[in-house]
């Protein structure tokens, strides 16, 4: 996944986030989702690396 693809995701995904929970009111709020969804977005490469190995 290049960064391109990696910044679009997260940016689809918050916007999905913000316009299902309608929540988001500081730049923190917003950073702490975003960390959230790239963590788990790591979790699933690994385990689609392990599952090939």
């Amino acid at each position: 996944m290049t960064n391109n693809d990696i910044e679009r995701s997260l940016l689809e995904s918050l916007n999905a986030y913000v316009k299902h929970f309608e929540a988001l009111d500081t730049r923190n709020e917003l950073l702490k989702i975003a960390s959230s969804i790239l963590r788990s977005q790591q979790k699933q490469v690994n385990i689609a690396i392990a599952t090939k190995l």
